[in-house]
């Protein structure tokens, strides 16, 4: 698999871009204490889906680790992966986007967009094109069935 940027490194560096925008382009403020509410509320969403889809690949004894996913035994589809391919990302980008409505700037949502954009392109394809060579045909079914997102 041809990833060359960890998922975390890739959440913390759209985060300080959501950041830097803003510093940017204080002009596009928004907010007040619902913003700081929803944020909470988004942070705990993006924190909970991580939590659950993490027990889900434990619970099946299988590798979580999204750089090497030729160690995964087990192609896991039950849980919250009936929802979605990719539940971690999920939570990661709501992580972000909760951390939009903290910063309270609207040049900020260009670094969820992007995050969406680098994670498909940089870890979900290659990740994808890894587990079709590993579990074929149940795989591609499963593709069928569940969207990548959501």
């Amino acid at each position: 698999m041809s990833v060359r940027i960890p998922p975390i490194v890739q959440v913390l560096v759209c985060g300080a871009l959501g950041w830097g925008l803003a510093l940017c382009f204080p002009g596009l403020r928004f907010g007040g204490s619902w913003g700081i509410m929803f944020a909470l509320v988004l942070f705990i969403a993006g924190v909970t889906l991580l939590a659950f889809a993490l027990a889900s690949f434990f619970q099946a004894k299988t590798t979580a680790n999204p750089m090497d996913v030729s160690k995964a035994e087990t192609l896991v589809t039950s849980g919250l992966f009936r929802l979605s391919r990719n539940p971690m990302y999920l939570g990661m980008l709501l992580i972000l986007i909760g951390g939009v409505f903290w910063i309270g700037n609207w040049a900020a949502f260009l670094a969820p967009a992007i995050f969406v954009f680098m994670m498909t392109e940089l870890q979900i394809k290659p990740e994808e094109r890894a587990l079709k060579d590993k579990f074929g045909d149940a795989y591609t079914g499963y593709c069928k069935s569940t969207r990548r997102w959501i």
